[in-house]
């Protein structure tokens, strides 16, 4: 733990043997040892924009003395998240079907001493042409691709069943 960096706290460990029968022996006094309970600060995660028809996002991320950052769509502790060195941005796929879609951040610094950011954006789905909206110009696309007819207006993975690609779930969908 040599990234440790001590904040001014200190602990003394008072140790002292028991016998079978309960007579405490002589104690002995050790410390101080200095810890670190603070946790990392200014904890952050932000998107380029309010709005998006992409399900794969661009998150900037910034924590004040964190060394590692656990990102999830379901919560702080997600089951979709796991522990990774800190960056200051991430490549992140959306989860769920449209609407308002939150991004959970958990940081830990060396000492293991965590801070939770957490942010929102609104999620397009179904929006194959980046318009803004879901509508008969995205239905229409997806027919093309259905028939192996090349859609030259896709300009956006925006899928609705979060397999990644663009079939007839988002044609159901649409």
């Amino acid at each position: 733990l040599s990234d440790v960096s001590p904040d001014g706290e200190s602990r003394w460990f008072h140790v002292a043997p028991v016998s079978d029968i309960g007579d405490i022996g002589e104690t002995t006094t050790s410390g101080p040892y200095l810890t670190d309970t603070t946790p990392p600060s200014d904890a952050e995660v932000s998107f380029p924009e309010t709005t998006t028809s992409e399900r794969i996002v661009t998150l900037t991320l910034a924590a004040a003395g964190a060394a590692e950052m656990f990102v999830s769509n379901t919560g702080h502790d997600g089951a979709d998240g796991q522990w990774q060195d800190m960056a200051e941005t991430l490549e992140w796929s959306l989860a769920g079907s449209g609407g308002e879609t939150a991004v959970y951040v958990r940081f830990r610094d060396a000492a293991g001493n965590t801070a939770d950011a957490s942010a929102a954006i609104t999620y397009i789905a179904g929006d194959l042409n980046c318009d803004g909206t879901a509508g008969l110009g995205d239905l229409i696309l997806a027919f093309q691709l259905l028939v192996g007819k090349p859609a030259a207006d896709l300009r956006c993975l925006s899928d609705t069943d979060d397999d990644g690609q663009i079939g007839m779930a988002e044609a159901v969908w649409l």
